[in-house]
């Protein structure tokens, strides 16, 4: 019989689980600006001023320049409305502007937070802490799951040979 690209008939197959965890050393911290202004091309120069003042005081608190990426641009228009709800035909426009901004020294972080504040965030969207290189951990987790997958044959092995002994020699 031709079983090509099939098991052998008389096999069990085991996995294994592994994790790692590491102590964070890197932080992401999100920060935006958020202006207002009748005239379009003047909110998005203001927001622009805004953000390369914040670019300034972020790399002068010894943030590296390519650790400083936008992730976020919007530009929309508001209507204004009166206190009955009708239109006033005044148009203002937002600019949203947000930067990531990653701290490699972690003891650094609430001196970059005072840095962006004092040069003009007005909102702070999030603060995450990581693992830089997580290779490492990677590689640990692995040789745990496979550890974890040579104990779970072991059981099984165990297993199968007491069927063995208990059922003359038959295979489960």
């Amino acid at each position: 019989q031709n079983n090509i690209g099939i098991g052998p008939t008389n096999s069990i197959s085991v996995s294994g689980s592994g994790q790692a965890s590491g102590t964070p050393d890197v932080a992401y911290i999100n920060l935006g600006v958020d202006t207002v202004d009748p005239d379009v091309g003047q909110a998005v120069e203001n927001a622009n001023t805004e953000m390369a003042a914040i670019i300034a005081a972020l790399t002068d608190a010894g943030v590296d320049p390519k650790d400083i990426q936008t992730t976020n641009f919007n530009l929309y228009p508001e209507d204004r409305y009166d206190q009955n709800g009708q239109p006033t035909g005044e148009r203002t426009y937002r600019v949203q502007n947000s930067l990531t901004v990653t701290v490699r020294d972690i003891n650094n972080v609430g001196a970059v937070i005072e840095a962006g504040l004092g040069a003009g965030v007005d909102s702070i969207n999030g603060l995450y802490f990581g693992i830089d290189d997580t290779a490492a951990l990677e590689q640990e987790a692995r040789v745990n799951a496979i550890a974890d997958a040579r104990q779970v044959a072991q059981h099984v092995r165990a297993a199968v040979n007491h069927h063995r002994q208990h059922e003359g020699g038959k295979t489960p």
